[in-house]
């Protein structure tokens, strides 16, 4: 998330006034008509500015396509013409370091071929930083959608929960974790497809050990052990975020924060209007201790009786027809009605429900060592 240079407000990096203490605000992008990677690439207006960059709508001339293409541009950065100068905060080699970390995880995440995960085109460095070439998305985030509607209905959620579990057990495999799900980072286009986006956050795990991490949370979303220097992730860790996300989705509201949780506050019940399958599935994934949550994808469809490799419907409007008597199978989901057109949304920047990455520099979670167990 962008901040006011005056006085610190966050802004959603649109604004040419800061909201709180009216200091102008100039967001250094780059100028539309800028050429990138020799001329692949032309940039064009700005979609988002987050605190790991900014997005802009740019065109591929040869292939005649829309694309997205984020920079690297961390929150602090300068501009001099198109040469970016990174923020002294970080030095000379932690910018050299986080730059590198964008290039590989870019790379890693254009191995990926899923419907359900940003397709990404190409990845290249100039200006003094890093750029990522994406598909341009049109429709809405979750996020937005929950904005909109207040709360959505049960089927939708479900829905959704299996097209982004689904999505994430490619994650999984390849040994990421995505860090950051939340309903702004769930991309519904236009089309019917359900998209994970903004790996900004992603890291690599090893299941069962302890690694020194970047503190790096949403509130609300992210569960206790990302709050700890070193701490065991896993798939649990996600699965607690995408817990949070459905809740959020049924309810309207965010649940309490992880820490908060663990001081007792209390989580509020679900609508009465959930199934128990739904519900319980929910809570248990919220679970402050990792032992009481789903340890993976596939535990977690399992409880919704549902295959991981099971293809990925649309939002569906009508029940589902039984199950074929022999063989069992999972019938596909009718195709929902096209959704109203949306506005075109930043794949990667967060839309108005936008929770912001705190960065924490905690002395330690006594409570940690106890949830882990």
């Amino acid at each position: 998330m962008a901040h006011c240079p005056t006085c610190g407000a966050a802004l959603s990096g649109h604004e040419l006034t800061c909201r709180v203490c009216g200091a102008p605000v100039a967001f250094p992008s780059l100028p539309p008509g800028t050429p990138l990677a020799g001329g692949r690439y032309v940039v064009g207006r700005v979609l988002g500015h987050g605190g790991f960059g900014i997005t802009y709508e740019a065109a591929n001339p040869v292939l005649g396509r829309t694309v997205a293409v984020k920079e690297f541009f961390p929150d602090g950065s300068v501009r001099q013409a198109t040469q970016l100068v990174p923020p002294t905060r970080l030095g000379a080699g932690g910018f050299h370091e986080a730059r590198q970390r964008f290039i590989e995880e870019a790379r890693t995440l254009a191995r990926f071929d899923h419907p359900g995960i940003v397709r990404v085109f190409d990845v290249f460095e100039e200006n003094g930083t890093a750029y990522l070439v994406m598909e341009f998305l049109r429709g809405e985030t979750l996020g937005k959608r929950i904005e909109r509607l207040g709360r959505l209905g049960e089927r939708e959620v479900q829905d959704i929960a299996f097209r982004v579990a689904d999505a994430l057990s490619v994650v999984h495999k390849a040994g990421l974790l995505h860090r950051d799900i939340k309903p702004d980072n769930i991309f519904l286009t236009d089309d019917g497809r359900v998209v994970l986006i903004d790996f900004g956050a992603a890291r690599d795990f090893v299941q069962g050990q302890t690694v020194a991490h970047t503190r790096m949370v949403t509130p609300g979303y992210a569960p206790l052990e990302q709050y700890a220097t070193s701490a065991k992730l896993g798939p649990y860790t996600d699965l607690y975020a995408l817990g949070a996300t459905l809740y959020h989705a049924l309810t309207g509201t965010l649940p309490p924060t992880a820490t908060d949780r663990a001081s007792g506050v209390p989580l509020p019940p679900l609508p009465r209007n959930v199934s128990p399958r739904l519900a319980r599935l929910i809570n248990r994934s919220l679970g402050m201790r990792v032992a009481d949550r789903p340890g993976s994808v596939e535990e977690l469809l399992r409880e919704l009786n549902r295959p991981a490799a099971a293809p990925s419907p649309s939002l569906p409007d009508l029940p589902d027809p039984p199950p074929p008597p022999d063989p069992p199978a999972f019938p596909a989901r009718p195709r929902r009605r096209p959704r109203p057109q949306g506005g075109e949304v930043d794949p990667l920047a967060g839309g108005a429900l936008a929770q912001p990455l705190v960065f924490l520099d905690l002395p330690g979670l006594g409570v940690l060592a106890r949830l882990e167990k």
